[in-house]
């Protein structure tokens, strides 16, 4: 996982207070738009039934927009996750209401903790094209759901369209 920890390092700059973040996190206005229609998505594909979901992490969640448009919207309860102090800084920051932690998806392992876990524009995805490791992250994703769980996996970076091997993903 060198490469992904390289890239990893790399993003730690925009997560400090003062810089721009618009270019490395959705917005609220953003966020508000496309949560309902995520919801809907996930209703139309596993048949979801919102009042079933206990526990939901958002891991990769930056100013933890998403984890507040889903429970506005949805009334989830969302944990918001960042791998670094300063990320988790910034959730604080933006989204002090939010249950919020700290968690590096390379040590992530759990067993059976979550009933839907959403990844969206996880840099280990959408920076580097390491298919071996990212194949691992998404197992441990999956370990991590309990049973009947709902995994939300976006990637949709255009700058970097080649970065996930979907097909040995769903694997």
């Amino acid at each position: 996982m060198k490469n992904i920890d390289h890239v990893a390092k790399m993003g730690r700059e925009w997560q400090k207070s003062g810089t721009d973040i618009s270019s490395h996190t959705i917005t609220k206005d953003r966020a508000r738009l496309l949560v309902p229609a995520y919801i809907e998505f996930l209703r139309a594909k596993t048949n979801l039934n919102l009042k079933s979901i206990k526990d939901a992490l958002d891991i990769g969640a930056g100013a933890g927009y998403i984890s507040a448009a889903f429970e506005d919207c949805s009334h989830i309860q969302m944990t918001a996750s960042e791998w670094s102090a300063e990320g988790v800084d910034l959730i604080h920051r933006h989204n002090p209401q939010l249950s919020i932690r700290s968690l590096d998806i390379m040590q992530f392992n759990e067993k059976n903790t979550y009933d839907l876990i959403l990844c969206r524009e996880l840099y280990p995805f959408t920076r580097v094209n390491v298919f071996t490791d990212q194949y691992q992250i998404i197992s441990k994703v999956i370990n991590a759901l309990n049973p009947g769980g709902i995994f939300l996996f976006v990637g949709s970076d255009v700058s970097f369209p080649n970065c996930a091997d979907y097909k040995l993903l769903i694997k």
